[in-house]
């Protein structure tokens, strides 16, 4: 009974700290091995079980190839871009590249995407309000890439929020919870740049449209039969229209890339690949616990647990295994949705999920139900959720 709660005291420390920004990088992971070291297998292995269950729920990785011959970039679905440097790249053997670079992007820029991607919002114990998680990934002819010491590659991430952001470096736990690093690099957003159209006129004709008594006024160049007027009539105008479809079309073009560029930030240079975070501390003293036990009922392996922020871009996690456990930290008056899944030796699924706003040493029992089909599916669509919390924080209602 000892070792069980030896165990979950170290699996609760990065909730139950206060954290600390300051803290070397070196002393973050000395934390995350010795939690590493004190974990029992099993446990570990069951929570990598329920890791596994998640990773199934998120969205597919975006993948794109590029010449390892030349520099190029690469544009991800929510805007941001990743400059492929091949010269500033080695195996992790320290070979060179090969003829092609293979790029794996995941953008996280939501809620529901960090929750699917278990990419918590926690920095050593202090939460995060996230301005998109991104992982980033290189390989070459199945070799993994990384860049080489000394040398950065750069990326420009989207603008997400108006508030100043930080970079973060990502790194997970033996249990696969995220814990995010400071680089102590400010984000700086791009100037807006005012488009320039510039349509071509290349192909068409410059022959004369021919007037054929038009206003009382006849052409002078005779022998035009109606027909053939008509024809040269029909294709000037169909050039015409051509030339107006081609301009609105680069028209609308430049207007993206223009507000795409004014959405970005300015590119920041990166050392490393795999997960990078675009982040911000939550600055709040009014602050709690939150207790979560689990009732008695047919689960008796390791149960996931997480706390979904409605009114910001946040998410927490942990896992619970016999005793309650706790999240630290929490602030008061936030809507959160507490969800909780877990599977039996078995295979069957069980699941939980309430939302509710969170008060002074907030305590929630909670009991699993056995789910499948469409309510399992359900649990991880939060989407329409979260934008119903889309609202400036200053308006939450703390609750004393």
């Amino acid at each position: 009974m000892k070792k069980i709660i030896g165990t979950l005291a170290l699996l609760t420390f990065l909730f139950s700290s206060c954290g600390n920004r300051n803290t070397s990088s070196s002393d973050v992971y000395q934390e995350i091995n010795e939690q590493q070291v004190n974990t029992t297998l099993s446990y570990a292995e069951e929570a990598e079980t329920l890791n596994d269950l998640l990773q199934k729920q998120e969205a597919p990785v975006q993948i794109f190839q590029v010449s390892s011959s030349k520099q190029s970039k690469i544009t991800g679905r929510h805007g941001t871009v990743v400059h492929i440097r091949p010269g500033n790249l080695e195996t992790v053997d320290g070979e060179p590249v090969g003829d092609k670079i293979e790029i794996e992007l995941k953008e996280c820029t939501h809620q529901e995407a960090l929750f699917r991607s278990n990419v918590q919002t926690v920095s050593n114990g202090q939460l995060l309000v996230s301005g998109g998680a991104y992982y980033i990934n290189m390989t070459s002819d199945g070799k993994q890439l990384k860049i080489k010491d000394g040398k950065m590659i750069e990326m420009d991430f989207p603008v997400l929020a108006d508030d100043e952001m930080e970079l973060f470096y990502g790194q997970r736990d033996s249990l696969g919870r995220m814990n995010w690093l400071v680089v102590e690099q400010k984000l700086e957003r791009k100037e807006e740049v005012a488009p320039s159209i510039v349509v071509e006129s290349v192909g068409l004709t410059e022959t004369p449209m021919v007037i054929f008594e038009v206003n009382g006024v006849t052409d002078t160049v005779k022998n035009f039969s109606q027909e053939e007027f008509e024809r040269m009539q029909a294709q000037r105008m169909a050039e015409r229209a051509e030339l107006e479809k081609r301009r609105k079309e680069l028209e609308k073009e430049q207007e993206k890339q223009r507000k795409l560029q004014s959405e970005l930030y300015n590119s920041v240079s990166v050392n490393q690949l795999g997960w990078i975070n675009v982040d911000r501390f939550l600055k709040m003293n009014n602050v709690t616990n939150v207790t979560v036990e689990v009732e008695d009922g047919n689960v008796t392996n390791t149960i996931a647990i997480y706390l979904v922020f409605k009114d910001i871009n946040s998410v927490i996690n942990t896992f619970y295994k016999k005793d309650a456990t706790r999240f630290s930290g929490i602030p008061v008056g936030y809507e959160v949705r507490l969800i909780a899944f877990a599977m039996d030796k078995d295979e069957n699924y069980y699941s939980y999920s309430s939302d509710f706003t969170v008060k002074k040493d907030e305590k929630r029992s909670i009991k699993l139900q056995k789910t499948d089909g469409k309510d399992w599916d359900k649990l991880f669509d939060l989407r329409s959720w979260c934008e119903e919390g889309n609202k400036a924080v200053s308006k939450v209602m703390v609750v004393d």
